[in-house]
Order: C-alpha cells, then sequence, then structure tokens
C-alpha cells in the first residue's frame, strides 16, 4: 500500500507522460498486479486518470475516480485468499474509489513504488515534467513479516536511464526512504 499526491504537469513542448503506482510483482518475474494514477501531456493540455493492470493485459482505466492535480491518492493491493487478489484506489479530494476482487497468479517475489514513464504504443514515452512525487504509507506484509520498504532485507532503488542521442541520460532523483521506509521522493 501506498499514498502520493497526483502531481501538477508542466507543459515540455511535447507530449509527455508519468504515473505513479503501487505493484506486486514485476521485478523477479513477468507477473505483475498494479493500480495507480496517470498524468499525461498531450495534444497541448494535460490529462489525469486512474488505472490498474494485471500483465500481460492492457490497463483497465478506472471512471469512477475522477483525478486532479493536487488530489491525495491512497492505494492497495491485497491477497485476499489463494489466487484472489482485491485492488483498491481512493481519491481522498473527489471522494472516488475503487475496489474489485481479481483471480490472478502471481509469483509475489517484489513490492513496488514506482514513478515511470510509461510505453505508449510499444515504445518508451517522453518523461512528463512532474516536479516531485513522495509516496507515504509505503507498507507491505510478505510470509508474516509487515513495515515499510527497509524492513525487508532485499530492498532496493531501481531508476532506469534514458538513452538520448546516445548518451545515458538520469532522468530523476530518487531520494532514500525515510520515516522507517515509509516514505520517498522522486524529483
Amino acid at each position: 500500500s501506498g499514498s502520493w499526491t497526483v502531481p501538477s504537469l508542466k507543459d515540455t513542448g511535447s507530449d509527455a507522460y508519468s504515473s505513479e503506482w503501487v505493484g506486486i510483482g514485476g521485478e523477479f518475474d513477468s507477473s505483475l498486479i498494479q493500480v495507480g494514477t496517470e498524468q499525461d501531456f498531450t495534444g497541448g493540455s494535460a490529462k489525469y486518470s486512474a488505472w490498474y493492470e494485471m500483465l500481460p493485459n492492457n490497463a483497465v482505466t478506472i471512471d469512477s475516480v475522477q483525478v486532479n492535480p493536487g488530489d491525495q491518492i491512497q492505494a492497495s493491493i491485497s491477497q485476499s485468499s489463494g489466487n484472489t487478489w482485491t485492488i483498491s484506489l481512493q481519491d481522498l479530494n473527489t471522494h472516488g474509489s475503487f475496489q474489485n476482487s481479481f483471480s490472478y497468479n502471481s509469483g509475489q517475489l517484489s513490492a513496488e513504488w514506482i514513478v515511470e514513464r510509461p510505453q505508449i504504443n510499444g515504445a518508451l514515452s517522453n518523461l512528463a515534467n512532474f516536479g516531485s512525487v513522495t509516496f507515504t504509507g509505503c507498507h507491505a506484509t510478505l510470509s508474516g513479516k509487515d513495515g515499510g520498504i527497509t524492513a525487508f532485507s532485499h530492498n532496493q532503488v531501481v531508476m532506469d536511464p534514458a538513452l538520448i542521442n546516445g548518451h545515458t541520460v538520469r532522468l530523476v532523483t530518487v531520494y532514500p526512504a525515510t520515516s522507517g521506509g515509509t516514505q520517498f521522493t522522486v524529483k
């Protein structure tokens, strides 16, 4: 589980995309359940939405949650029993919410809190100028162990650089987790 404030995008002069999400899996295998928000600057204006996805299926827009910049989002994914998972997302400002249970076979090899530039038509997009995003309330439970990101021995920050004109470029800075591993910022 985790929370964040939806950032307000700045115009970069071209179409650009970003999203924040929490997820189970995806780091060490191809199973991934995720739920989050997306901010896209396309056609000269910013667009905001909420979504969930279970690979290999495409993302599904959550129409019951109208997302705006500055909204506080709470998201979680929990295993009900066996292969049954509950995906929840709530916008604390608009009071829009989504909760549904799905059957999904997850390897459960990682828990993730992510800011990303999504793939658009099979290619990595331009990263939107989102300013900064702070995740709070980062919490996981695995095999009876509870805690923030740093409570688990194999915690790591993965930051994939971009290759631009033949040069490797770091697009964001990820700050170390604080507050018992329950909070960190990406700028």
